[in-house]
């Protein structure tokens, strides 16, 4: 992890995320996808795609360290990478990627909702909001669901 927080410091964030993946891999290799030390490397790995301005990847990768810490029963970390991947989400620029995203993402809320389900109800919200603007732009009529490719 030094090493990976030296690239990071450098200004290298890609080599950083690539060590980050590598140590989260063999991690998970080793240990499980879901251990203490896979799910660090991981969360590591969400922060440098978001530096990179990745935000779908990052949304992806905290919604995933999110749903493990929750089944782990750490509530708090969970709510916390919980709402980075929230964050993430909301700054995705391209309408097509934050919907496709978005169906995780509240999916991730429905089992984490924050306090008192209004980041749940938030993330319904804006993706309700980001399906209405696609479907104008696409000219579908409004409320048709989609499906997402991944």
């Amino acid at each position: 992890m030094l090493n990976i927080r030296a690239l990071e410091k450098a200004g290298e964030l890609t080599r950083a995320a690539i060590l980050a993946q590598d140590l989260e891999e063999a991690a998970a290799r080793v240990h499980g996808p879901s251990h203490p030390e896979a799910v660090n490397a991981r969360e590591l790995q969400a922060y440098l795609r978001a530096k990179l301005g990745d935000l779908a990847t990052a949304t992806r990768l905290y919604r995933d360290v999110a749903e493990r810490q929750w089944h782990q029963g750490d509530h708090n970390a969970a709510n916390r990478s919980a709402a980075l991947a929230h964050s993430a989400w909301l700054q995705i620029e391209d309408p097509a990627e934050a919907v496709e995203v978005g169906f995780a993402v509240v999916r991730m809320r429905n089992l984490i909702p924050g306090d008192g389900m209004r980041a749940y109800n938030s993330a319904r919200k804006h993706q309700a909001r980001l399906e209405a603007e696609r479907d104008t732009v696409n000219g579908s009529p409004p409320g048709r669901p989609i499906h997402p490719t991944k």
